[in-house]
C-alpha cells in the first residue's frame, strides 16, 4: 500500500509539474524569457498589430530569413509585412495564421504565400520532424482545438515539450527582447546569420540529402486551392511564390512539375552562393546567405510589380 501511494504521489508531482509548465507556455512567460532565436517567430509573429502593408507575405523560414521588406520597398515592390514562420508553424492550419493577421492589421491589397517546396500545408498533418516551433506557436496562440489537433498527430509532444519549455524559462529574457525588437523593426524579417558564422554554399556543393518525410509535393495543390478560395471570399487575391532552391540540389525539374498550374511564377534554381551551407541542420539549402537576402528580395519585388500589381483587385469595403 505504501509503495502504491508513493508511486501515486510521484506521478501526481510529475503530472502537476508538466501541467504547470504547459500553463506557463500558454501565458507570455516562456516567450518573454526564451533565449532561443528560433522561438522568435513562433512566439511573436502572431502578435503583429497595426501594420499597414500593401502586400502580406506569409510563409515559412525561407521567407522569414530570406525576404527583407526594406529591400523589397527599395526595389519598387511597395510596402510588405513578412509573416514568416518556421517549418510546420506555417504549414499547419495556415488559414488561421492569415486570418489572425487580417483581424489585427490593415487589409492588404494582396497576399503572397512564399514557402520552400518541401513544406506540407495541411490542417491535420505534420510531417516535419522539427515540430518544437509549431508546438510553441500553438501553445501560445492557438485555440484549445488547435493544440488538441496537434497532439493527435504528435502525441509525444505532450511529454517532450515541457522540458523544452523549462530550458527556455531559465533565460534572463534579454535575448528574447532583442530578437523581438529586431522582428518588429524589420517588419517581420530576421537576420539568419546572427553570429556571422554561416558560410555560403560552395560552387561545387553536394546535393542536400532530401527527406520529404512521406510528403508527395502534389499534396499541397488542394490545400493551396482552398486557401485561394478562402482569401477570395475576403476580397483579397492570393498568389503562390515557391521559394528558390540551390542549383547543386538538381531538384528544380521536379519542383516545377509539382507546382505547375499552381505557382504564379516559375520556380527557380539560383546560384549556390546565395544559400547558407546549413544542411547539417536539415535546412535543405533553402535559407539565404547574406548575399541571397538582397537577390531574393529584389526578385520578389519584381514579381509584385509584374504580377501582383497587374492582377490585383480592390479590397472589399
Amino acid at each position: 500500500m505504501r509503495h502504491a501511494r508513493f508511486i501515486l504521489i510521484i506521478l501526481a508531482i510529475c503530472v502537476g509539474g508538466y501541467a504547470a509548465l504547459l500553463g506557463l507556455g500558454r501565458s507570455n512567460v516562456y516567450c518573454s524569457r526564451s533565449h532561443s532565436f528560433f522561438d522568435t517567430a513562433p512566439c511573436f509573429q502572431a502578435e503583429a498589430h497595426g501594420q499597414t502593408a500593401e502586400v502580406l507575405l506569409a510563409g515559412d523560414s525561407s521567407l522569414l530569413y530570406g525576404i527583407d521588406p526594406a529591400i523589397v520597398a527599395a526595389a519598387g515592390g511597395g510596402s510588405t509585412y513578412n509573416l514568416g514562420m518556421i517549418g510546420p508553424s506555417f504549414g499547419f492550419r495556415t488559414q488561421k495564421l492569415i486570418d489572425r493577421y487580417l483581424a489585427n492589421n490593415a487589409r492588404p491589397k494582396a497576399i503572397v504565400l512564399y514557402f520552400a517546396p518541401w513544406h506540407l500545408i495541411s490542417d491535420d498533418r505534420v510531417v516535419d520532424p522539427q515540430w518544437a516551433p509549431l508546438a510553441v506557436y500553438l501553445l501560445r496562440h492557438g485555440s484549445v482545438g488547435d493544440v488538441a489537433g496537434y497532439l493527435r498527430v504528435n502525441p509525444a509532444a505532450l511529454v517532450e515539450l515541457p522540458p523544452i519549455l523549462w530550458n527556455g524559462l531559465v533565460g534572463s529574457g534579454a535575448r528574447a527582447s532583442a530578437f523581438r525588437g529586431e522582428l518588429t523593426a524589420n517588419h517581420g524579417h530576421l537576420d539568419y546569420d546572427q553570429r556571422g558564422a554561416l558560410k555560403p554554399l560552395a560552387d561545387d556543393c553536394s546535393p542536400a540529402a532530401y527527406d520529404h518525410h512521406g510528403l508527395d509535393l502534389a499534396d499541397n495543390r488542394a490545400a493551396l486551392a482552398r486557401l485561394r478560395a478562402h482569401c477570395r471570399t475576403e476580397g483579397i487575391p492570393l498568389f503562390v511564390y515557391v521559394a528558390p532552391i540551390a542549383v547543386c540540389d538538381a531538384q528544380i525539374d521536379g519542383v516545377r512539375l509539382a507546382y505547375a498550374g499552381v505557382a504564379d511564377m516559375t520556380p527557380q534554381a539560383l546560384p549556390n552562393r546565395l544559400f547558407a551551407d546549413d544542411a547539417k541542420q536539415r535546412a535543405e539549402h533553402v535559407h539565404p546567405s547574406p548575399a541571397g537576402v538582397a537577390i531574393f528580395s529584389q526578385n520578389l519585388a519584381g514579381f509584385i510589380r509584374s504580377t501582383v500589381d497587374a492582377r490585383q483587385v480592390p479590397p472589399a469595403p
